[in-house]
């Protein structure tokens, strides 16, 4: 989305948001990882240039709501599951002053960051109910090893080998009723591959759920988030693929048609 067809939606927020995107990716050594940034979204503590891009992803390139029918709305429930750093869920708490959003994130680092950016939100948020999790969203209960690259946090996947963290999982019909929501407006998934076994975990949560946006792994899991979300009731209604073919946006709606 160019700024001037941002400006309309976000204000001067977007445009200011460019320039200082601008600024530090030009800059030959990124200084400004690790030090507070003031954005549109809030205060924020970037580790690392990805981090970085998912809020570009979110807040300039509306990766999660480019469709008018997804942006948010006063009085949405919404479930944000990968929530790495708190940028879709700033960008929810920027665009509505009353609801529920609950935000997912297994990594208890990244966690921790997100829980001081949404407390920048929550200060000024009074009638918004925010609520963060620092869980990973599974198809059941128990633990799992969530394994981190170096200098990756939104790469972070339950699907890789090796040595990782040690995390709890728990499914959405769990997570979703423990904060009071009966029925969601809006999910949100980037669980770099794991979107199937959210899904799987999320049985009853998904009868009441009225969008889905996520981020898809590979056409194989793509095929079977489809099929389990079609049997559900969620139509396919946009798509947008990635510069590969193993990545790409999808966008459910209930009852739907492309």
């Amino acid at each position: 989305m160019r700024w001037w067809a941002a400006l309309p939606r976000d204000g001067l927020g977007a445009l200011a948001d460019r320039l200082t995107v601008r600024f530090l990716y030009g800059q030959g050594a990124p200084g400004w990882l690790g030090r507070p940034l003031r954005l549109a979204g809030g205060r924020f503590v970037f580790r690392d240039a990805g981090e970085l891009y998912g809020y570009v992803e979110v807040f300039l390139h509306h990766a999660y709501d480019r469709v008018p029918d997804f942006v948010p709305r006063d009085g949405w429930r919404i479930v944000d599951v990968g929530a790495n750093v708190g940028c879709f869920a700033a960008y929810v708490c920027r665009r509505m002053r009353r609801g529920t959003l609950l935000a997912v994130e297994p990594n208890p680092e990244v966690a921790g960051r997100a829980a001081e950016h949404l407390g920048f939100w929550r200060r000024r948020r009074p009638a918004l109910r925010i609520h963060l999790e620092a869980v990973a969203a599974g198809a059941a209960g128990g633990e799992a090893v969530l394994h981190v690259p170096v200098g990756g946090s939104v790469r972070a996947s339950l699907n890789g080998e090796g040595e990782g963290l040690l995390v709890p999982v728990r499914g959405l019909d769990e997570l979703v009723p423990a904060v009071g929501i009966d029925g969601v407006d809006l999910l949100k998934i980037d669980v770099e591959g794991s979107e199937l076994a959210v899904l799987q975990g999320a049985e009853r949560t998904l009868r009441h759920t009225a969008r889905i946006v996520l981020e898809w792994h590979g056409q194989f899991c793509r095929e079977d988030v489809r099929r389990l979300l079609e049997a559900n009731g969620l139509v396919r209604c946009a798509a947008f693929p990635g510069e590969e073919e193993t990545v790409g946006i999808d966008y459910y709606r209930r009852g739907a048609r492309a």
